[in-house]
């Protein structure tokens, strides 16, 4: 995890070069002060932000280390969560590939069907933006081997939720992806999210 953070703190200073954030700007009384930026529909002071995306990263690390290690195996709809995976140490399996216009074929969905049952999964993830006729085909799958699987909810993949609410900036569809796979997954996770905003 060590790596991870130095990684995030590395994203977050390229963020910083990038936007002119945490340079600040000189007061013209010897002060710096630090640079208002656009996110989403909020202003933020920059310095802020930062410290609020290494507070969501943190909490991700700690609600996390709740789910049993054997249950840690994300499904979902479509390879878009390799990034979580290994920030959170967690092994992700897809139906289909990166690209959400690719067919699942019949063997990758049989194979996941025998890791589902072999592992006992709890849970399969729904995307936003991918239809959900794959991860249903698992579910009854597990079904027919003898095996419940449940919904876990549905994930946002290549979006973010509506505008205008929480889960539509990056914060909030992050704390909802993370609260919803660790609650999913037998892990122990507020219901309302990191900052008691989730819906």
């Amino acid at each position: 995890m060590k790596k991870l953070n130095q990684l995030l703190i590395a994203c977050l200073t390229s963020l910083s070069l990038l936007t002119g954030c945490g340079s600040g700007f000189d007061s013209g009384e010897g002060k710096k002060i630090g640079q208002i930026v656009k996110i989403g529909s909020h202003g933020f002071f920059c310095s802020t932000y930062e410290a609020e995306l290494i507070r969501l990263h943190q909490y991700g690390e700690k609600i996390m280390k709740t789910i049993p290690e054997s249950a840690r195996i994300l499904v979902t709809s479509h390879d878009a969560f390799n990034y979580f995976g290994l920030a959170y140490n967690v092994e992700v399996d897809a139906v289909q590939g990166i690209s959400t216009e690719s067919e699942a074929g019949l063997t990758q969905i049989n194979k996941l069907v025998d890791k589902l049952v072999d592992k006992k999964v709890r849970a399969v993830f729904f995307e936003s933006s991918v239809p959900r006729k794959n991860i249903i085909a698992l579910i009854e799958g597990a079904h027919s081997r003898g095996h419940e699987v449940a919904s876990g909810g549905e994930l946002f993949s290549d979006a973010m939720g509506p505008e205008g609410t929480y889960e539509g900036t990056y914060i909030g569809m992050m704390d909802h992806n993370l609260t919803t796979i660790v609650r999913a997954l037998g892990g122990e996770a507020p219901e309302k999210g990191l900052n008691g905003k989730l819906q």
